[in-house]
Formats: structure tokens, sequence, C-alpha cells
């Protein structure tokens, strides 16, 4: 996030690792989940420009509320990701809720995650994900070799990306950027197209300096940095 652009950043995640966090990303502020009451979230949402969710949230009873108490109560953009769109996939109706209430929701779901949250239907398909984007009010990242990411109304193919992106890390990274871009750019859609696209050219950028069986993520953060210097 802070790479992409994002001027301040608080995390939270769980107790047993706050002090890790805190060691290696001194530039963020951190919290652990119990710190923060229901009055204390609402703060930090009021405070925020964006939210992201999931990445590495586990799928226990506590991150259920906090998936819960974000999609009801957050009208910020929400960025859901990884374990936030697994918890989301047994109560789709949370996200028809934002729907009525107005609220932007990205979602990113891999293959894998695709098929939990939509049962039956085809992630490669491009009116499929336009229609599902559509019914549920979402922005809707089909991750794969061909990335989708439709509006419900509008549709982008992403061009850019390589094999080196399917390595681990790579979609919390992916999760951050859209954090980022989500704080800046009015329009939703472009904000997540521009990420996708700039998390394709970082991919690209990491394995030219290595190869596409060597990139980690690590490599694919240092990549954005490199592509927003050629850039800008």
């Amino acid at each position: 996030v802070l790479c992409s652009g994002a001027g301040l950043v608080h995390i939270m995640t769980e107790k047993s690792v706050k002090e890790i966090v805190l060691n290696n990303l001194p530039e963020a502020t951190v919290s652990d989940y119990d710190e923060l009451d229901n009055d204390a979230l609402l703060k930090k949402i009021g405070d925020a420009d964006c939210v992201v969710l999931g990445c590495g949230l586990t799928q226990g009873d506590r991150a259920k509320e906090l998936l819960e108490f974000f999609m009801t109560n957050c009208p910020k953009p929400l960025v859901l990701d990884a374990d936030g769109l697994n918890i989301l996939a047994a109560n789709l109706d949370l996200l028809s809720k934002r729907k009525r209430d107005g609220f932007a929701t990205i979602l990113t779901p891999h293959p894998g995650e695709f098929k939990r949250l939509f049962p039956g239907e085809n992630w490669e398909d491009t009116e499929t994900c336009k229609k599902l984007a559509s019914q549920y009010g979402c922005i809707l990242i089909a991750k794969n070799a061909r990335t989708i990411v439709t509006d419900g109304n509008r549709v982008m193919i992403n061009s850019s990306g390589s094999d080196a992106l399917a390595t681990a890390g790579s979609g919390d990274i992916l999760a951050g950027i859209l954090g980022a871009f989500s704080c800046v750019c009015k329009d939703k859609f472009f904000a997540a197209y521009y990420a996708v696209y700039l998390h394709g050219l970082a991919g690209e950028y990491a394995a030219a300096n290595k190869s596409n069986f060597s990139v980690t993520a690590t490599d694919i953060l240092d990549g954005i940095c490199g592509v927003i210097k050629e850039v800008m």
C-alpha cells in the first residue's frame, strides 16, 4: 500500500504477530484485533479513505465478526481478498446489503475463491463476470492469466503480467495497490483496472531482473517502485 502512494497505513492483525509487523514495517501504525471495540473500529473507519480486509485474516469467529462489521458499517471503499472472500462466500447477503447502501466493494478472487463465492459460474467468461458484478453491485476482479475487471457495466481485460505473478503473496500485493489507488481515484472501476495493470507490470519488471520461476512477492513489491519510477 505504501509503495503505491498511500500516505498513512493502519494495520489490524493478530496479537501474536503485532510486534513482528511493527518491527518489519515501522512506517505503519499497528493494533491487534482485541484492542479495538466497535466504537474504536468506527473511528478508524471514519479516519480512513479505504479499507482492505482479508489478507492474513484467517476464518475464525473473530474474523467472521470483523468481516460482518466492516461489510455493514464501512461506507468507504472496501477491498476484499483471501479469507475475506472465503468468509463472504457463506453470506453473500452482506454484499447485497452494501449494494443497497451504495457502498463500493471490490472483490479480488482467484479461480478457487471465485468458485466458492459463485458456485457453478465461469470465472473465465466476461459476460458471467459482468452479470455477477451487476447483481451484487461490486467491482469484480477475476484473477487469472487473463484477468477480468468489471463493475457490471464496463469491462476491461488486463494485458500486463506474466507467470511470475503466480507466487505466494502476489495477491496480497495487488490488494494493497487497490487500497492505495482507491484512496485517490474517484472512479473505483478505473482504480481497480490501473491497480491490476500496475501489478502486472511489476511482475514483468521483477521477472526481467530474475526469471519467471524465481520471482517472489518481495520482488514484485520492489518492482512496483521500479515501474512507478519509469512511468512517472
